[in-house]
């Protein structure tokens, strides 16, 4: 009983923060890393956004709608002086045309006890059709813990901050996630969680909530 009432006080949670944010919707994404070389990795994802409520509301269109799906690659050096260090591609389908990405990034993370810390400082610069050059700079801390003497669930917290510049205009962004996984293998796991994100900071801020589900497998 306590169990259900439980599930059902998340469940409305859910339902009163999507409700106040500007889109709500469904993000899943999988998740690969494979071992290229002895000096080399590279991760792939595939992520889809799909909205399923809007404020305001759109005029004459269908609250319902499919934002975005991407596939991002990058490739990091492993060892060296330069482990850590990674350059990647991202592809955007938006619906209509594509949108190209291309990613610089720095990633380490250390751990303590059982909680491992990360982070990531990645810079990337957006081509789109009919439109200037985006550039971004990003910061991203994340925390990752067992929950209790068995490794198989475990928490994922990450933060990060996103500073942007297009046509010599800039503007921030927050994004603040937490999720619930499982290792369902040596090499495979699941994720399910919310992700949150303020836009558009500096004009006009745009809140996002969004049901995050995630598979990742190690070849």
């Amino acid at each position: 009983m306590k169990k259900r009432i439980a599930l059902l006080s998340v469940f409305l949670c859910i339902i009163i923060t999507a409700s106040a944010q500007n889109k709500f919707g469904v993000l899943p994404q999988i998740n690969t890393k494979i071992k290229i070389s002895d000096g080399w990795a590279a991760s792939s994802k595939l992520e889809a956004k799909q909205i399923f409520f809007q404020n305001p509301y759109p005029d004459g269109e269908s609250e319902i709608e499919f934002e975005r799906i991407d596939f991002e690659s990058v490739f990091t050096r492993t060892k060296g002086p330069l482990s850590g260090f990674g350059v990647g591609y991202l592809l955007r389908y938006n619906g209509d045309y594509f949108i190209h990405r291309f990613i610089q990034q720095y990633a380490f993370s250390k751990k303590l006890t059982n909680l491992q810390i990360s982070h990531r400082i990645r810079t990337d610069q957006t081509l789109e059709e009919d439109k200037a050059t985006r550039y971004r700079l990003r910061y991203r801390i994340g925390l990752k813990k067992p929950i209790g003497n068995s490794n198989d669930f475990f928490l994922e917290f990450n933060n990060e901050y996103l500073g942007t510049l297009q046509s010599k205009k800039g503007n921030l962004e927050i994004r603040a996630a937490a999720a619930v996984g499982y290792n369902i293998s040596e090499k495979d796991q699941f994720e399910v969680g919310l992700d949150y994100r303020a836009e558009q900071l500096i004009t006009k801020t745009e809140h996002e909530l969004w049901l995050s589900i995630g598979w990742s497998h190690d070849f």
